[in-house]
């Protein structure tokens, strides 16, 4: 109960400026194939919510803390039974760079990205090579990614960001990146940052 409280605390001080978020988070580029019979990825978008809190520092860097939701994606091999579900939630950190009285910020931080894929199993054989498809209940993965981008900061209550993230950024076969872009509205806190 301690810890609750402590998290609500931080979360509501007047340092915080909470923000809802809108946006879309694409899966990693050329690593995700959503049918069978078609290539792999090259960029597709996936619509998301969640909430923010900017926590305001002396310095000219703000932190930010952030949890989202990626819609359910649903996935058919070849257009037909059996298919799959995928679910992804995000924890970000990161740090906004504010420059001088301008408009724009880097951002530079860190995300977990949990995914939980669930699917009615079966397989499908692609190229000659038989692929199992996930069946209840459902299997998650847990990935790191390293975030840089730029923000915008529209009259204190208004943001815009774009990031990339890097997935698995220590492995030279295992790196992908994928991108985000988001629009943030500030409804609790003070004056904005």
């Amino acid at each position: 109960m301690r810890i609750v409280l402590s998290v609500l605390v931080l979360l509501f001080s007047e340092f915080a400026f909470a923000n809802i978020t809108v946006g879309t988070f694409g899966p990693p580029l050329g690593r995700v194939r959503e049918e069978a019979l078609k290539k792999e990825s090259a960029f597709s978008t996936k619509p998301y919510v969640g909430i923010f809190y900017k926590y305001q520092t002396s310095s000219p860097w703000v932190f930010d803390f952030e949890f989202d939701y990626v819609f359910p994606q649903e996935s058919y091999e070849n257009i037909q039974s059996p298919k799959t579900q995928s679910k992804r939630f995000l924890w970000h950190v990161n740090g906004n760079y504010y420059t001088g009285g301008g408009l724009v910020y880097g951002i530079a931080g860190l995300s977990t990205v949990v995914t939980k894929v669930t699917g009615e199993g079966g397989s499908v054989d692609v190229s000659g090579s038989t692929f199992y498809l996930p069946k209840e209940p459902e299997n998650s993965s847990y990935n790191m990614t390293i975030n840089l981008g730029a923000g915008l900061d529209f009259m204190k209550t208004y943001f815009a960001e774009f990031k990339t993230h890097i997935w698995r950024p220590l492995s030279g076969d295992a790196r992908a990146f994928s991108f985000s872009l988001a629009l943030k509205f500030q409804f609790f806190g003070g004056s904005g940052i």
